[in-house]
């Protein structure tokens, strides 16, 4: 399975690149169509936006959390070791692709409107590279 490595720094390129699939076509190299990532990615911001609220100190999202997991999440993906999602952040159905980025696009602007701990939220714009590398843009693959 083939994969794009993507490397976002704003949620804009986030959202211009699921925009840019639902647009043009993809091909799948995963298991997940761009509606179940977009679906999974909006439940993930919208979790961690709530932790940092709640639970974790400041310096967990500034300093620790958005330069360990990466760098784990590449090491796993290379030794072919997956971590399964939680449930709540799969859906049981199929998703349509327009509705998994309308909900991504509401959950990125909670997180933009929150403003807390994000220095432009490392970790969950590495997740949203991640997933949405198993998705190749149609011109890519002809």
């Amino acid at each position: 399975m083939s994969r794009k490595r993507l490397r976002f720094q704003t949620y804009d390129e986030v959202l211009d690149y699921a925009n840019g699939l639902l647009a043009n076509g993809y091909v799948k190299q995963g298991n997940w169509s761009l509606g179940q990532n977009c679906f999974h990615l909006s439940r993930a911001i919208s979790f961690w936006r709530k932790m940092r609220c709640r639970r974790l100190p400041a310096f967990a999202f500034t300093i620790g959390l958005p330069r360990i997991v990466p760098w784990i999440g590449e090491l796993m993906y290379r030794i072919g070791v997956s971590a399964p999602a939680p449930p709540s952040a799969v859906s049981p159905e199929p998703v349509d692709d327009a509705e998994g980025i309308r909900l991504l696009t509401e959950a990125i602007a909670k997180d933009k409107a929150a403003k807390q701990y994000s220095a432009n939220n490392v970790l969950q714009l590495w997740h949203c590279g991640h997933h949405l590398g198993f998705l190749l843009p149609n011109s890519e693959t002809s």
